[in-house]
């Protein structure tokens, strides 16, 4: 027998099978545990339906599917942002995405702002921070007090952290079906998001359309004088 089996039988292994189904059976328990824990998330990009993160002091927290565009806030505006102004690629928005999760259960939380309404009701806006990641919840939505997500991203100040704590998700969750699954999603949305881009570049800019129809009237107006001359 060679010497690593002698060093398997004095750790309680009979057989080297033992050690790989052992290796294995702790490998599918990892992988469960890690798409159990991006379940959520899933979830919520799938159907729509919102979820929520119990944080250690604001209790909890609403994560929206939400909406892009200028009043947009949830998880497809941070993709949408983290695409159109950082460049972000699919892989590093998905682990951005999985961290503010993290962020909103456990990040260290303070007021930003607070401001009151016409209804004299009180508004604060808490900014989130866990490894150089930040994320921002509103207290109110609608006149009724409610902690929802607005938006996350890098602190610019722990910028190396932040790029770090995405390295290591990517590493870490690469492989499994949960962070490829929503891989998949925060793909489509990019995709969607593209096609509007494209769509609003095919639009005529309204001065230019002015100019044109002008210009398409001037030239009526100067066949009309021709054909009146002529006759």
């Amino acid at each position: 027998e060679y010497e690593g089996e002698k060093v398997l039988k004095r750790l309680g292994f009979t057989k080297t099978k033992e050690v790989f189904d052992k290796m294995f059976l702790e490998y599918e328990k990892i992988i469960d545990e890690k798409n159990q824990k991006l379940l959520p998330l899933f979830n919520i990009l799938d159907s729509g339906k919102s979820s929520s993160a119990e944080h250690k002091e604001l209790g909890d927290i609403i994560i929206d599917v939400g909406k892009t565009g200028k009043s947009g806030y949830g998880l497809k505006h941070i993709i949408e942002q983290r695409y159109k102004k950082d460049g972000k690629s699919a892989d590093k928005i998905t682990a951005l995405v999985c961290l503010i999760q993290d962020v909103l259960k456990d990040g260290k939380a303070k007021v930003k702002s607070t401001f009151v309404d016409s209804d004299n009701l009180e508004t604060k806006h808490y900014e989130i921070e866990k490894n150089g990641i930040l994320a921002y919840v509103s207290s109110r939505r609608f006149g009724k007090e409610e902690k929802f997500l607005l938006t996350g991203f890098e602190s610019k100040d722990k910028n190396k952290e932040a790029e770090d704590a995405i390295k290591t998700v990517i590493a870490q969750y690469d492989y499994t079906e949960g962070f490829s699954a929503i891989r998949t999603q925060v793909g489509a949305i990019i995709a969607s998001i593209e096609n509007k881009l494209a769509d609003s570049d095919k639009k005529v800019n309204p001065e230019e359309e002015h100019r044109n129809r002008s210009e398409a009237m001037k030239g009526n107006q100067n066949a009309k004088k021709r054909r009146g001359s002529r006759g």
